[in-house]
């Protein structure tokens, strides 16, 4: 199994506290190993009525912004673009920065490329008949737009 694996659990996402607990900490853990001028923008979001993750911004010190994201249901982080990418996707995944620091904390890291990856006939093989007829109707085109879903 692959941190990136498609699975009915990885895209249907959950409201986990103290998955988003542990992740929260860690991000404030990364933030202190970046650069200084790095900072929390705004509050969490978290899971809700069309998206299946936790996501934060922050400042980077190089006055560009990410999104830190977190699958609960899998424990999976990943980081994506802020400006010019609509709120709730699709998403563009980016490297994280410092991935050790989740991993650190039992999180897994996604790549950006894990994430760019087209979806697969054997993905979709992997979800119930609901979810395969979800992903038809709203259309992602990856890995990524799966486990960090607009749509859910």
């Amino acid at each position: 199994m692959t941190v990136t694996d498609v699975t009915p659990e990885s895209i249907d996402g959950s409201v986990d506290a103290e998955a988003a607990r542990t992740w929260i900490f860690a991000v404030h853990q990364w933030i202190r190993r970046q650069p200084s001028g790095t900072q929390l923008v705004g509050e969490v979001r978290m899971p809700g009525p069309g998206w299946n993750y936790y996501g934060v911004r922050v400042q980077l010190s190089s006055d560009s912004t990410l999104r830190l994201l977190l699958n609960a249901a899998i424990g999976l982080v990943a980081a994506s673009e802020h400006e010019n990418v609509p709120e709730f996707g699709p998403l563009r995944f980016r490297v994280v920065p410092s991935p050790e620091v989740f991993e650190a904390h039992g999180l897994r890291v996604a790549s950006a490329t894990q994430l760019a990856a087209e979806i697969s006939e054997a993905d979709l093989h992997a979800l119930p008949e609901s979810r395969r007829k979800d992903v038809l109707y709203h259309g992602p085109t990856t890995v990524g737009d799966l486990l960090f879903n607009w749509f859910d």
